[in-house]
């Protein structure tokens, strides 16, 4: 079960977080730890005038086509910039958990203007990350596979 919860702090700043339970429902006994409550995201959002936003928490980050690079938690910081109704500009730095809490900054172009569109993302990590840890071990193991008969496997990049 997941709350969520939105309150305006001023015109321009917000609060929002989501409280999460897990429960399970097949174990019933007294003496059983069976719920887990915890804050699922909690982060703040402001806004510099009508282009500029900084977002600073615990928040869901979502990137690459459909969410294949990226589709998790980041405990950090994000600022956006729209330049226009084509163009934003984002860029942040914190940790993503899916990853095993590796420290990452990353950035953002994106836009149309209706006869070409951009997606660019950029990530630098401090620490080691496989294709494993981003894509699943299933995925790193197929590529690999695919690479072994030319003497190529997959190297971790930090």
């Amino acid at each position: 079960m997941r709350i969520r919860a939105h309150a305006e702090v001023n015109d321009s700043t917000y609060v929002e977080g989501c409280l999460r339970t897990d429960m399970d429902f097949m174990h019933t006994g007294e003496d059983d730890n069976s719920t887990n409550t915890y804050m699922d995201n909690l982060y703040v959002q402001h806004t510099f005038g009508n282009n500029t936003s900084l977002k600073l928490g615990k928040f869901d980050k979502f990137s690459g086509q459909n969410g294949l690079f990226y589709d998790g938690q980041v405990r950090g910081l994000e600022a956006s910039y729209i330049a226009n109704d084509n163009l934003q500009l984002t860029a942040g730095y914190g940790r993503f958990k899916d990853w095993g809490n590796v420290e990452v900054g990353y950035g953002r172009i994106s836009g149309d203007n209706g006869n070409i569109a951009c997606n660019v993302e950029y990530y630098q990590g401090n620490g080691r990350v496989t294709v494993g840890d981003a894509l699943g071990k299933d995925t790193e193991d197929v590529i690999n596979k695919l690479l072994a008969p030319n003497g190529v496997s997959l190297q971790r990049w930090k």
